[in-house]
């Protein structure tokens, strides 16, 4: 069976003024470096300003499994990550058993098409660092059933940051996942989940 190289991710796992961590997982044994970019508007001809770089760390979880941190920090003439301005970042992957050059996001099929990682005409997925004195705009989100009749509502987040992706006053900084009902109780399991716990594992873990 043919995998893709990117199975999940990227996925901004932490950002901060003087570091940003980005996650994904690949099929097989890859080098992953990151950099972080300005997508502020009015940085000239020459394409997004790079404000930092930086290594991943490579952990195998399985035949065709591994999961990659990349710690990308600012550039020294940088110092910081600016807050209250759109920053966007791209992935250099390059893999361990080919000779030949790194692989962009765009190159992997994730800045456009059913893959894209990006929001609205941005040309990478993008970010921003909140002053610590703005106003925080948070999206929430709980359970989600598996059996629910409704219509998923992380789409219409998706909808609102793409509508608002360049308009850093109303664009969400963070997306907030709470837990709600437990899986096995309070109607949240499905109608034919078995009754018995070990037949609930089996169905579970297939």
């Amino acid at each position: 069976m043919s995998l893709p190289a990117v199975l999940a991710g990227p996925l901004l796992r932490r950002a901060e003024p003087g570091r940003v961590l980005v996650w994904l997982a690949t099929s097989r044994p890859v080098t992953v470096q990151g950099e972080i970019l300005s997508l502020a508007s009015g940085g000239g001809g020459d394409g997004p300003r790079r404000l930092g770089r930086g290594g991943g760390r490579r952990v195998r979880l399985g035949p065709r499994l591994f999961v990659h941190l990349v710690s990308i920090l600012p550039d020294p003439a940088v110092g910081a990550f600016p807050s209250n301005e759109l920053l966007g970042y791209d992935l250099l992957v390059s893999d361990d058993a080919a000779s030949g050059p790194p692989r962009r996001l765009d190159e992997l099929g994730l800045l456009a098409g059913p893959r894209a990682v990006t929001l609205g005409d941005l040309p990478l997925p993008s970010f921003f660092l909140p002053a610590r004195s703005a106003a925080l705009n948070l999206l929430h989100g709980s359970c989600r059933l598996l059996h629910g009749h409704g219509e998923d509502a992380l789409v219409a987040a998706d909808e609102l940051l793409a509508e608002r992706a360049r308009d850093l006053d109303r664009r969400p900084s963070a997306l907030v996942l709470t837990r709600g009902s437990d899986l096995r109780g309070r109607g949240c399991r499905p109608p034919d989940w078995p009754p018995d716990p070990a037949r609930r594992r089996a169905a579970w873990c297939g």
